[in-house]
């Protein structure tokens, strides 16, 4: 995953901002401080919306336009994200009433379009060019991941209530990592019978495993090579005493 940078947030008739707010980054670590209910959650959810959208929902409670929707008259309904992503500065504007985005390439000092079009978080059928353009970028494409992960909300989540997406992306192998930790100790077992003693499992197994077989079939190769080396030494011995016979014969 490549190092993503967030340069400069503006949004316009979301939540509690009416009027267009812009929020510009600097590098490294930054700090906003301001009293409760004036709009820090929002621009976090402002940023998540611009990334993955804003589904359409009856529902205040939910993560929705309902819910962002500034219903205090405001002229637009929008926001815009700059960031960088693999040394390369973008742009994404989302229209959150249609779900409607504009991706643009900063390149030799003008932006360039890159990708546009209709991306509803809540439709049958995704955009998957564009789902495919965003993990490009950022390195994910859904907004429960971010939002569990790296834009962590609050109340932050306990371990155990990760979901299995987030589990996911903590095994690196798209699976769960209890079926994946599951899965290595059933191959343990086929190469030796002494998990237990090696950490892997509670206790040892009763059969012996691929390593403890091919022990065996080293051992017994090694008893057949002595057992054929001392036959070898015997024949020689015979040979040299016929000859001894024969000369005294002569």
């Amino acid at each position: 995953m490549s190092e993503v940078t967030w340069k400069k947030l503006r949004l316009a008739g979301f939540g509690a901002y009416k009027e267009p707010v812009t929020v510009e980054f600097q590098e490294g670590l930054n700090v906003l401080v301001a009293p409760n209910e004036r709009g820090k959650t929002t621009l976090i959810a402002g940023l998540q919306a611009i990334l993955f959208g804003l589904p359409a929902s009856s529902d205040p409670g939910k993560f929705g336009d309902s819910r962002f929707r500034n219903w205090d008259g405001a002229a637009a309904f929008e926001g815009e994200l700059e960031f960088c992503s693999r040394g390369v500065v973008y742009k994404l504007k989302r229209l959150f009433a249609d779900n409607r985005f504009y991706l643009q390439m900063k390149e030799n000092g003008r932006w360039r379009e890159e990708l546009s079009g209709m991306h509803n978080p809540s439709a049958r059928r995704p955009n998957l060019e564009y789902e495919g353009k965003l993990r490009h970028l950022i390195g994910l494409s859904s907004r429960d991941l971010f939002s569990a992960t790296f834009c962590l909300n609050q109340p932050l989540p306990e371990t155990e209530q990760l979901d299995e997406e987030v589990q996911s992306l903590l095994s690196g192998s798209g699976g769960h990592y209890r079926a994946a930790l599951e899965k290595l100790q059933e191959e343990a077992k086929k190469l030796t019978r002494y998990t237990g003693s090696l950490g892997i499992t509670d206790r040892d197994g009763r059969l012996d495993g691929a390593l403890e077989l091919l022990k065996g079939r080293l051992e017994e190769l090694r008893q057949a090579w002595e057992e054929s080396r001392e036959g070898a030494d015997n024949l020689q011995k015979l040979l040299i005493r016929a000859r001894e016979l024969e000369d005294k014969i002569k």
